[in-house]
């Protein structure tokens, strides 16, 4: 029993690494750079900076685009999170993006309310 809930634990972060992988390289992609594990941001241009996330770690993730200059935005790898990102990011400036890298929320000043994806 304990052996198979690791199992099922750990296809699940291999999942997840994935879907992560996928997501920041296709948006690294449509900026025109490389996405770079293991740097401090995920991407980082000299115009913005994006953290890509799953709906376990965006909370993380806002507070430290928080503290980063320049645009920033939370890339998240499924709808669920683009959800979850938008009720997280009210009052923030962070702005939202789907997995394919499209904005569904701008970064900037802070939001004054949560946006629903309809």
């Amino acid at each position: 029993m304990y052996r198979k809930k690791c199992n099922e634990v750990k296809e699940e972060m291999e999942s997840e690494n994935k879907a992560h992988k996928a997501t920041a390289n296709r948006i690294a992609q449509g900026l025109g750079v490389l996405y770079r594990p293991g740097g401090e941001f995920d991407i980082q241009t000299d115009s913005v900076t994006i953290e890509v996330e799953t709906t376990a770690t965006v909370a993380s993730a806002i507070a430290r685009l928080e503290q980063a200059h320049g645009k920033v935005y939370v890339a998240l790898t499924n709808r669920d999170g683009v959800e979850e990102a938008l009720r997280l990011t009210a009052n923030t400036r962070v702005g939202v993006l789907d997995s394919k890298g499209e904005v569904v929320r701008e970064c900037g000043e802070r939001h004054q309310t949560s946006q629903k994806l309809t």
